[in-house]
């Protein structure tokens, strides 16, 4: 019964990482609409694109949007194909005309005559994937029924390259040996193609044995060979021979009475590895829950929520694969990061919505610095900052970022404990948002003026200078901004530097046990100390809790481990030694709690 965990290979019991952000932050007008890694065979390039608003975009050091004319607020679907990244959303246009898209690394072209010749809108595909060295498309607006498959190592369709169901095709995932196409309320799986006549047809399609398909396209994913998608019913699985709900028994109550049954459609899935994630909705606005299967071990780990993941994919760089989720609530794209000890999201306060605007000097002519102040409602560590920057003219040099206390309305010269970091020099003459990330994150208190002051690396040499964006227009942060110059701050009423502040903030994690007997079960016996164990510094609370039968609620007591120190020393617990680990040097005490069974919740009481 424990939240914020992962089972280990060993299964042991590990706190999962949390989330952190990737790139710089697109915007908050619409949703990430898809993700893709695209990987180039010819030179074994990797890139992540994606698709936000009406462009896509291409992650270097930063997401560059492509310049393209996408239909607004329709889900992009990705594949790879003859060496290119192919994309559809049912309406993206390059140029002007209407049709599937295809980059190769450095432009973006349309495809003509996929999946027929002179395409309209109603002619796009929903979705596309690739079976035995075919591009294979499916659902147009004309027939949202029909399957279509190009010839063999082509985009090139022939009239006749397609085959229809019996209701709607949801989404097509290709397996070794079989395309598995799922509707609501059937799967198929089609074999290899053979030539009839002067055309290439199924060599087979064959309809499984199931009452419940799939409802939501991004939520089928293939993981081995087998493929998990979201029916009706629950997470099931199919190898295209047989189906199964893997989630009947662990599960069913939540898709019942829980996940909003009005969102379901929108789940999104992604593999990580043998993991298979599932975002889904319990609030009936976005996918505020992210289900964890070990497609390995078998379980689903416990729940946990997340900022709107609309679609998830997994991305490689320098043969280290991680697991990205765009958002469709901030216009960010996160990265699952196993190694942080924090769990739920990394908390955002975006002191402005707006990503254009004004252009104001940073540390250019007579005007050297720029700052903005701010505040946060709730206190901690400050893991990066965001910047709307722009090149203006001169020499390229690095900037200094740093969080310095407050003066009588201006930044006071002082910088906090890691409040300094640098951002490397660029070029860009186009506002772009860059991310500045601490070494050590910085700790701020809830409730305080701090300011975030942007100069030079250099001083007062060269002639380089920098665009800090700006809303001089209808500033929406609770802050100010300021210029200095001639030695001296001036404060800047009526403007908002643009800017973003991510804070990992205090979350509740908490560890419940089992109710455990004390004695036999007709005894009750009384409980005067405890043994705790933790692995790193907080505000500890451990909460204990007796009852007297069975069924009967249980009397807790709380005690508090130690404000903000290491709970895990260098002693032992009284003559209890275990292997080679350090143990918390002295009992708990609890006042005389009396029953037949106790459990025990651990939780971190700086939430």
């Amino acid at each position: 019964d424990g939240r914020n965990v992962v089972i280990s290979n060993a299964k042991t019991i590990d706190s999962r990482g949390g989330f952190i952000v990737q790139g710089n932050y697109l915007g908050a007008t619409t949703k990430i609409l898809g993700l893709h890694e695209y990987y180039k065979p010819s030179n074994q390039a990797r890139k992540l694109l994606a698709v936000y608003d009406t462009d896509a975009y291409v992650f270097g050091t930063s997401f560059v949007g492509a310049g393209l004319t996408l239909t607004t607020n329709k889900p992009a679907w990705f594949t790879d194909y003859l060496d290119r990244a192919y994309m559809t959303n049912k309406g993206s246009t390059v140029a002007g005309a209407l049709g599937v898209t295809h980059y190769d690394g450095t432009s973006w072209t349309q495809v003509t005559g996929f999946p027929v010749a002179a395409a309209t809108a109603s002619d796009i595909c929903a979705g596309l994937t690739v079976y035995k060295s075919r591009l294979i498309g499916w659902n147009t607006t004309n027939f949202p029924k029909r399957v279509y498959y190009s010839d063999a190592n082509a985009h090139t369709i022939g009239a006749l390259n397609y085959f229809d169901l019996d209701e709607d095709v949801i989404v097509c995932v290709a397996l070794d040996n079989y395309l598995i196409c799922l509707t609501e309320h059937y799967i198929y799986h089609v074999g290899d193609f053979m030539l009839t006549g002067t055309t290439f047809e199924p060599k087979s399609l064959q309809r499984i044995a199931t009452s419940h398909g799939c409802i939501a396209p991004r939520s089928a994913v293939r993981i081995g060979q087998m493929v998990y998608f979201l029916s009706r019913v629950g997470i099931q699985a199919t190898n295209g021979a047989e189906v199964i709900n893997i989630s009947e028994k662990p599960l069913s109550t939540f898709f019942k009475t829980t996940a909003s049954q009005s969102m379901l459609t929108s789940a999104a899935g992604g593999a990580d590895d043998t993991l298979y994630r599932l975002a889904i909705s319990t609030d009936g606005t976005t996918n505020n829950e992210v289900i964890t299967y070990d497609t390995k071990l078998r379980v689903f780990y416990p729940r946990w929520t997340c900022p709107g993941f609309s679609c998830l994919v997994s991305y490689t760089v320098s043969g280290v694969t991680k697991h990205y989720a765009g958002s469709d609530t901030d216009g960010t794209i996160y990265q699952f990061e196993d190694s942080n000890g924090y769990d739920e999201t990394v908390g955002q306060s975006y002191v402005t919505g707006k990503d254009t605007n004004s252009a104001v000097d940073a540390a250019s002519g007579a005007v050297l610095r720029m700052a903005q102040s701010f505040s946060l409602t709730n206190g901690g560590e400050v893991l990066k900052v965001m910047l709307n920057l722009a090149k203006n003219a001169g020499t390229t040099t690095d900037l200094t970022v740093r969080i310095e206390t407050n003066n009588a309305g201006v930044p006071s010269g002082t910088a906090v404990t890691d409040g300094t970091a640098t951002l490397t020099a660029f070029t860009s003459t186009s506002f772009l948002w860059y991310s500045v990330a601490f070494s050590t994150a910085p700790i701020l208190d809830a409730g305080a003026t701090y300011w975030l002051v942007v100069q030079h690396a250099t001083e007062s040499t060269g002639n380089s200078q920098y665009y800090w964006g700006s809303d001089a227009s209808s500033p929406t942060g609770s802050g100010n901004a300021a210029t200095y110059s001639a030695a001296a701050w001036a404060a800047t009423a009526g403007t908002d530097m643009l800017h973003a502040i991510y804070v990992k903030t205090g979350y509740e994690k908490y560890f419940v046990t089992k109710g455990y007997p004390l004695g036999t079960p007709q005894l009750k016996k009384i409980i005067k100390r405890l043994f705790v164990e933790m692995g790193q510094t907080g505000d500890f609370v451990v909460q204990v809790g007796v009852n007297t039968d069975l069924y009967a609620g249980f009397t807790t007591q709380e005690v508090n481990v130690g404000g903000n120190s290491y709970v895990r020393g260098t002693g032992t617990r009284g003559e209890f030694t275990r292997g080679t680990q350090s143990k918390v040097s002295t009992f708990l005490p609890i006042a005389n709690l009396r029953g037949r069974r106790v459990k025990v919740r651990i939780y971190n009481n700086t939430a």
